[in-house]
């Protein structure tokens, strides 16, 4: 039996379900609906609301889409704000895999494979592997972390907690039979706390069938459903789609947007989602008066917001200016990549690097405001040539296709589990 362990699945859609949704289709494919459990807590994200059949239950059986079993179990709903509701959440969530695990009995063969983070599963398994028989478990790796949280600004190295979730970290990647980190930089810095041979590097897979250009006529009809944010042709429109969190720096696009606004009124911008950071936002556009430069928008399911990322000229991604972000790939920017898009990247990473020396995102660095706002007027000002040249489809079919996953995939899940 393999048991996928992510803290959130399907039906939600955030990037953790999304990887371990395509892992368990691709596993089932390979061993069998019935060789295939994922374990994982109540769905309630990014509201914080349960679902009515979840009402009253400590636990939840279903089938998932792909023939995979899913158990879900117990946990405190919480929405997506707010770094003290979401911990409750992710602990709460442990509590009850602790208690599931513990009673457990596994077989020789049996696999855990879990995902991280949240941290808190991946610490279950390996306290529990410590004195459990027929306990075997591998680590999959989206994000570093307790790094990632102080990167976030919620925790500091100096910090005694810091250095126990540390210690407990590298225990856990040294215990894991094998290790797979999604970008490059956290394969490097596992080689350096483990065997190389245990670290693997897999991309998060993009699904290009979801994710793609939509016709024109349907843009052109969407656009006209729209007409508050697409009526001036003259207008230039740009879209951000993700978590409103500190550590994407959204701040500094209003910083850069309000020095922009003084120049030039040819551009709009749209935020799609909701976080912890929010409201500061709103409160920075309303002191600026820049509600004419800016629209918010709340949580789009994936049908829409493709359709607004492909009637967008172009999109936008940053972080702030910290270590651990020199070493991702974020998300949304494969994404609008997906849909064609050109990007404009405000990061300081090799990978963002790299699609600038291709051709496929004009770069910025973190918190440097007037850069950000002169790379934001050249792309007004010469709209036509960077729209009529975008080639950035391409570069997610060669790199991120669904093949190249499951290919990746099947090897390392193969080293594992025994014939």
């Amino acid at each position: 039996m393999i048991y996928l362990v992510s803290h959130y699945y399907h039906p939600e859609t955030n990037p953790p379900a999304n990887r371990f949704g395509d892992l368990a289709r691709i596993l089932v494919d390979r061993y069998g609906s019935d060789q295939v459990q994922v374990i994982t807590g109540f769905p309630n994200h990014p509201s914080g609301k349960l679902p009515p059949t979840y009402w009253g239950r400590l636990w939840k059986c279903r089938t998932g889409s792909r023939g995979e079993r899913v158990l879900s179990l117990w946990e405190i709903p919480a929405p997506n704000r707010g770094f003290i509701l979401k911990t409750i959440g992710f602990l709460s969530f442990s509590a009850s895999l602790f208690v599931y695990l513990l009673f457990k009995r596994m077989k020789p063969g049996d696999l855990i494979y879990v995902t991280s983070p949240p941290v808190f599963p991946m610490y279950i398994v390996t306290w529990l592997s410590t004195f459990k028989r027929n306990f075997r478990f591998a680590v999959d790796i989206r994000d570093l972390m307790p790094q990632i949280v102080v990167g976030m600004g919620f925790l500091r190295k100096d910090t005694w907690i810091y250095n126990i979730l540390l210690k407990w970290t590298h225990a856990a990647y040294r215990r894991a039979e094998k290790t797979c980190g999604v970008v490059e930089g956290i394969c490097g810095y596992l080689d350096e706390q483990i065997a190389p041979e245990k670290s693997h590097l897999i991309y998060n897979p993009v699904d290009l069938e979801l994710l793609k250009p939509l016709p024109d006529a349907e843009v052109v009809a969407f656009r006209a459903e729209h007409p508050e944010l697409f009526s001036d042709p003259e207008q230039v429109t740009f879209l951000f789609a993700g978590s409103h969190a500190v550590y994407m720096d959204l701040i500094g696009l209003m910083k850069a947007i309000d020095l922009l606004n003084r120049e030039t009124q040819k551009f709009h911008f749209i935020l799609i989602g909701y976080g912890e950071e929010k409201s500061h936002i709103v409160n920075f556009v309303r002191e600026h008066q820049l509600e004419d430069r800016v629209t918010f928008l709340g949580y789009q399911d994936r049908a829409d917001l493709v359709r607004y990322v492909c009637a967008v000229d172009f999109c936008y991604s940053s972080t702030i200016d910290q270590e651990i972000y020199q070493m991702v790939i974020p998300t949304k920017v494969l994404e609008y990549m997906s849909c064609n898009k050109f990007v404009v990247c405000v990061h300081d990473c090799p990978f963002a690097v790299r699609l600038r020396n291709l051709g496929h995102c004009v770069l910025a660095f973190p918190e440097r405001h007037e850069e950000i706002k002169n790379v934001l007027k050249d792309l007004i000002e010469n709209r036509g040539k960077y729209v009529s040249e975008v080639r950035t489809r391409v570069f997610i079919e060669e790199e991120f296709s669904m093949d190249r996953f499951q290919e990746h995939m099947l090897a390392f899940f193969k080293e594992l589990l025994p014939d």
